[in-house]
């Protein structure tokens, strides 16, 4: 999803930056010379943009649990897509860990599923912290435990990122069929109260909206409402519609459409999701709009850079080029268990990603190779 950054404004607590401030700083404790060394590897490396990587990423995505409690429309998991479940070890995350902490600052502890569902995600948190890591968790906070959010406070969380897609129970059902607004509303605000209670502002709270015809006209409001609730910052989304997958049956299997099939599915698809004001629309649905048969397009129409940036591991280890992926077994770049972590950042399919975002000839048995612009 394409995001539109709108900061808020609020008065200056010099108690609160420090707290953050410090929280922040933990990236520069430990391998402080090889962390700058890496992140000054990686901008160069962006810059020219090599088929054969020369630095490993600054940033991991890890997925550490894919199920959830959830039914986001816009989401394949909430919607029901077929794929494997399961949760990553802490034993194996540790590992990861380990392997990476002298070049990777910042892990984001989640993708496809609600992290809070995982056991041991306070340890996890908790270990990245004891290693100078930041961490970021994107709950949809539809739980509330006092005893899970606490103890990511005092595991010294960099960012709590909390999904709320709707700013009425009108709104908020339109996206989340079935389920109620007010709970988690009142979830945020137990979570900002308990935050200020135990002191912990080194974790910064965040709130996510994503906009579609249902909510837009609720955009004037965020800022408020995120003043109201002591939230400190407001990430705002071009929503991700997902066309994609209106291209597969629900066990992620190719359907065969001719023409105005597609256009039919596309376009009732689009008419009830898309957001009127073309500000919260990525350019390249307007163009789908238009010409349905765009989804099956290979070309590259996005400036891309997860493949040098970023990487994307599953909970069992298999790595995705990008947040986008939703069929491991057939996107899945190699697995960081078995053939090592940075032995899969280089390895054959990692190139050919690269290659074909360069528009340069590649092997046709990588994702990137059948992405339609960005995996919308």
């Amino acid at each position: 999803m394409a995001q539109l950054a709108i900061p808020r404004r609020r008065r200056f607590a010099p108690a609160k930056f420090l707290k953050r401030f410090r929280n922040r700083s933990l990236r520069y404790r430990r391998y402080p010379v090889s962390r700058v060394l890496a992140w000054l590897q990686t901008k160069k490396q962006l810059r020219e943009l090599p088929d054969q990587a020369f630095a490993f990423p600054n940033r991991l995505y890890i997925d550490i649990i894919n199920s959830c409690n959830s039914n986001c429309q816009l989401c394949p998991t909430g919607v029901g897509y077929k794929h494997a479940l399961g949760r990553m070890s802490l034993e194996q995350f540790k590992s990861i860990i380990d392997q990476t902490k002298r070049k990777v600052w910042f892990v984001g502890l989640h993708s496809w599923g609600e992290p809070t569902l995982h056991p041991d995600l306070v340890e996890m948190v908790r270990y990245c912290t004891s290693q100078g890591v930041l961490t970021n968790v994107s709950s949809n906070i539809h739980t509330y435990s006092e005893e899970v959010y606490a103890g990511l406070f005092k595991a010294r969380l960099s960012n709590l990122s909390m999904s709320l897609h709707g700013l009425s129970q009108e709104t908020y059902e339109a996206y989340r069929p079935g389920m109620k607004y007010e709970p988690n509303r009142a979830n945020m605000e137990r979570i900002s109260k308990l935050r200020d209670r135990l002191g912990a502002h080194g974790t910064a709270l965040d709130m996510v909206f994503a906009v579609t015809r249902f909510n837009e006209h609720e955009v004037p409001l965020l800022k408020d409402f995120c003043g109201r609730y002591g939230i400190d910052s407001l990430t705002l989304y071009k929503a991700s519609y997902n066309a994609r997958f209106l291209l597969k049956d629900m066990n992620l299997r190719d359907v065969s459409l001719d023409p105005q099939q597609l256009r039919d599915r596309v376009r009732k698809h689009l008419d009830k999701w898309m957001a009127k004001d073309p500000q919260y629309v990525m350019p390249r649905y307007l163009d789908i709009y238009e010409n349905p048969e765009l989804l099956l397009s290979t070309e590259v129409t996005e400036d891309c850079r997860d493949p040098w940036n970023l990487m994307y591991i599953t909970y069992n280890g298999d790595v995705s080029p990008c947040c986008g992926s939703y069929d491991y077994g057939k996107d899945a770049l190699g697995n960081v268990f078995r053939d090592g972590i940075f032995d899969v950042w280089n390895n054959r399919k990692y190139q050919d990603s690269r290659r074909h975002l360069k528009k340069e000839p590649c092997g046709q048995d990588t994702l990137c190779a059948s992405c339609p612009g960005a995996l919308y």
